[in-house]
């Protein structure tokens, strides 16, 4: 449906224009709210949709584009070419000078798609791509229109269009237009004082008409996106508009009603029954900005002039999204104090802060992280906050934050981090604590750091990792370099409040026997305190060290390996007849690929050939290399499967060498 193209007047007064062409009978307008035309939350939803979905929806809107004008005139106008009809061309021609006509879905400025200027000034000023869709065609139809005029284009949303005035060209283009309405309604929606707005939140006199004599009434907006629009588009529909449906009616302006009927035809009621309302689900609060060590829940101690941090989640109970540039937590009792706890990092002494999801359903968690610092004056204080939607609604009751601001007596606190194991001594060959396979004998280099998050020194010497689970349990991998047999290793220099450490250390498999054990390992300061039990725990499963070579005759069955003499790598006959090459950090490199074929040993038979065969002896793997003189198989330390006749040729091999990673 199309605005009248006559004279051409392309204003924000264009919304007073009524849609041409309308065949359906008038139907009374169900939903409209004048005080509340569109929720905040769907105003600036603006990752509703993508530069795909735009362009899909424009390209259903107008699904074949008139663009040589072919079409019979709507408006007359001269037969320039004789034929006996006046086509569309020959109307733009006479009337505009212009004969092609680029429907939105495939104009393009700059080198940009319509669709992508519609996503990215959404995207840069927060405002959903679905209310700039809508501006556009209530001001010029442009989404729906089949062949556009190079000037529907110039004052694509009507800016810089004024009532009483011509057109600005500064404000020309659909980029600029698409540009300055959206961030027009940005700095209504952050109630920017830089941004004249004559209309406010509360009640406002809003003209039917531009002739006052049309009248008005009082309408209480009550919220920012509503605000929004009545300062795009200064007049609200009389009853009569509204009764009129699409259509026209005396004293009518259908701007702000046509932005209404558009959307909730094409997206759905924008000012659906709102409820808001949350529930605190969790309070903690932690002396590091981590948020590692937690010291209290909503009731804690804090040193005096010492930063803490907190992190609330509030589940949202109503049915409306909540956004990110909202939702914030604000002080309380009285409203918008300014807290004694603020951070240079609030966004102002009531507010410490963002929600820190972009977006949270109905039903969903947000979560707030901030950072406080305690004031100098010791002290029980207590900190209420509540959750509001800013220059919206405060929502719920609420929730308080006692804290003692206090001396402490001395005390020994500790963090640990990092637990690792590595293979060589160098610490480059990385294992997974959790899946350690090691051979008798074998050593493993562990490294731990950990950090002093008490107020005390921790003495060298007498700072150890120490055997827990039970404390001071007789460990099986004790090494030469242990301080003695329940302590690993000791700090070598004071560990400061706050300061970190490396610790590192040897654990050795015992010489003989098998099995998995866990060992744990905890903190001590030696004849004073424990300091934690649990630094890290380790996983190891114990074996006896398979031979590196399968001599001719002889036989690898199930659970049975061959062990490289550096014990870096191993070949497993695994029960799953698989054959696997596995370094020592159990990462794969090479296998014979008869997973689940039934393959029970491997044989290095005395005619060469290396075989894997099935208990009912039917081979499903071999080397091809029977009558070759091969009579052994080596595991090499440098990781590849070597067969080796006597003279010390080779006659196969994985292929593995200088390929494996850890």
């Amino acid at each position: 449906m199309r605005k009248q193209r006559a004279g051409f007047i392309t204003a924000v007064v264009l919304s007073v224009v009524v849609l041409a062409n309308l065949t359906s009978p008038a139907q009374a307008i169900t939903g409209w709210n004048a005080g509340r035309i569109i929720d905040d939350s769907v105003f600036t939803a603006n990752k509703s949709m993508s530069v795909s979905q735009i362009q899909s929806f424009l390209n259903a809107k107008v699904p074949t584009c008139d663009t040589n004008g072919q079409q019979i005139s709507e408006h007359g106008g001269p037969d320039l070419n004789g034929d006996g009809k006046v086509q569309r061309w020959e109307w733009g021609k006479s009337r505009y000078n212009q004969t092609k006509f680029i429907c939105l879905k495939d104009y393009v400025q700059n080198s940009k798609k319509a669709s992508q200027i519609i996503y990215d000034v959404s995207q840069k000023y927060r405002i959903s791509p679905k209310v700039m869709l809508v501006l556009l065609q209530k001001e010029q139809s442009l989404v729906t229109d089949t062949w556009p005029l190079n000037v529907q284009y110039r004052t694509a949303t009507g800016y810089g269009c004024p009532d009483t005035a011509p057109c600005d060209s500064q404000y020309y283009g659909l980029t600029n237009q698409l540009d300055w309405a959206a961030k027009m309604f940005r700095a209504i929606m952050d109630n920017s004082p830089s941004w004249y707005t004559p209309y406010e939140l509360g009640n406002n006199y809003i003209q039917y008409n531009p002739v006052a004599s049309c009248g008005g009434s009082t309408v209480n907006i009550q919220n920012r996106a509503t605000q929004a629009l009545y300062n795009y588009t200064p007049y609200q529909p009389n009853k009569a508009a509204l009764n009129a449906g699409w259509g026209s009616a005396s004293c009518g302006a259908y701007g702000n009603r046509n932005f209404f009927l558009y959307f909730s035809s094409w997206f759905g009621q924008p000012n659906a029954a709102a409820a808001y309302g949350y529930a605190l689900s969790q309070v903690e609060v932690f002396s590091d900005a981590a948020m590692t060590q937690k010291i209290g829940t909503s009731t804690a101690s804090v040193r005096p002039v010492t930063p803490f941090y907190v992190r609330i989640l509030v589940k949202n109970t109503g049915n409306q999204v909540w956004y990110k540039e909202f939702l914030r937590i604000g002080t309380t009792y009285p409203t918008n104090r300014g807290s004694e706890f603020a951070d240079a990092t609030w966004i102002n002494p009531a507010r410490p802060g963002y929600m820190k999801e972009d977006t949270v359903a109905a039903g969903g968690t947000a979560t707030f992280e901030f950072k406080m610092n305690a004031p100098a004056n010791l002290g029980s204080y207590v900190e209420k906050f509540g959750v509001l939607l800013e220059n919206q609604r405060w929502m719920g009751s609420s929730f308080t934050l006692n804290l003692t601001v206090e001396t402490p007596d001395p005390y020994y606190s500790v963090a640990s981090s990092q637990f690792k194991f590595y293979h060589d001594a160098a610490r480059k060959i990385r294992i997974d604590p959790a899946n350690m396979k090691y051979f008798n004998q074998s050593k493993m280099y562990g490294t731990v750091v950990i950090t002093n998050t008490g107020n005390r020194l921790f003495p060298a010497e007498l700072t150890r990792i120490a055997t827990t689970n039970p404390r001071n349990r007789a460990s099986s991998f004790v090494d030469d370099s242990w301080v003695n047999s329940i302590r690993p290793v000791a700090l070598t220099n004071d560990l400061a409040p706050g300061a970190s450490a490396i610790l590192t250390f040897i654990l050795k498999a015992p010489a003989t026997g098998s099995g998995v054990f866990d060992e744990q390992l905890g903190l001590v300061i030696e004849n004073q305190r424990w300091l934690t039990d649990d630094i890290g725990t380790a996983h190891i499963s114990v074996e006896s060290k398979g031979p590196a070579s399968l001599l001719k005759d002889q036989t690898l069955s199930v659970g049975q390996s061959l062990v490289s003499p550096n014990e870096l790598y191993r070949l497993d006959m695994q029960s799953d007849g698989n054959l696997v090459l596995y370094t020592a950090a159990n990462k794969p490199t090479w296998h014979s690929k008869t997973f689940n074929s039934g393959s029970t040993r491997l044989d290095m038979q005395s005619d060469g050939n290396l075989v894997l065969y099935t208990a009912a002896n039917r081979y499903t793997w071999y080397t091809k290399t029977y009558n070759s003189g091969s009579t052994r198989l080596d595991m090499q330390s440098d990781g590849n499967l070597v067969l080796y006749r006597t003279d010390g040729r080779y006659t196969w091999y994985s292929n593995t060498w200088g390929k494996l990673s850890f």
